[in-house]
């Protein structure tokens, strides 16, 4: 698939780029730290555009799953309520705008691995535990929900959540597991996208 396509097209450039962490880290980290990096490699004060390019592309797309879920719930809601249909999906994608909201806000600012871990010392995977209950209790609500529909590209996302999950907590990082890692959770964050979008699209 195309977000598949995406994902290894940024591990093949982590693989030629392994020796510069300017460069690809700047690309696919989150903003504060590839900020920091550029200035600690380059010692410039004015930073460029690029910086956190990968992070910001999959904050969009959390956002937009979760916007298309809120909205669809809202239709759908208005509906029931004229008698128009509507059931059940009202709940379902009212769940999935909530949990992506939730999602957005730990990647956006960094609850996991940055202000949790810093100002609470909650350590990242205990947080990373708790969104995966969540996220978990969600798909186990709705698994009927869901099998009913065109799931190929959720599971993919689940595959690519665990994978970037996996290599971060693996000890021992590089500049090319963490490119691996912002890869695998890009990969992850556009299938959910295309799951909830597609979902969205057929019931309005």
């Amino acid at each position: 698939m195309a977000h598949g396509a995406g994902a290894l097209a940024l591990l093949a450039a982590a693989g030629i780029d392994e020796g510069t962490d300017v460069g690809l880290g700047l690309l696919t980290g989150d903003p504060l730290t590839a900020a920091e990096t550029y200035v600690a490699h380059t010692g410039r004060a004015t930073l460029p555009p690029y910086l956190g390019f990968v992070s910001n592309l999959g904050c969009t797309l959390w956002c937009a799953a979760a916007a298309v879920s809120a909205l669809t719930a809202m239709v759908l809601h208005k509906r029931r309520r004229q008698r128009l249909g509507g059931g059940t999906d009202v709940k379902f994608f009212a769940h999935a705008a909530a949990l992506g909201a939730l999602l957005l806000v730990d990647d956006l600012f960094m609850l996991h691995d940055g202000i949790l871990p810093a100002v609470l010392s909650v350590p990242e995977l205990v947080t990373l535990s708790a969104i995966g209950l969540v996220a978990s209790a969600h798909l186990i609500h709705w698994r009927t929900r869901i099998l009913r529909t065109e799931w190929l590209p959720l599971a993919l996302a689940l595959a690519s959540f665990a994978l970037a999950i996996g290599i971060d907590l693996w000890p021992g990082g590089n500049s090319v597991s963490a490119v691996a890692t912002e890869a695998a959770k890009l990969n992850g964050i556009i299938g959910w996208t295309l799951y909830h979008v597609r979902c969205a699209w057929r019931v309005l």
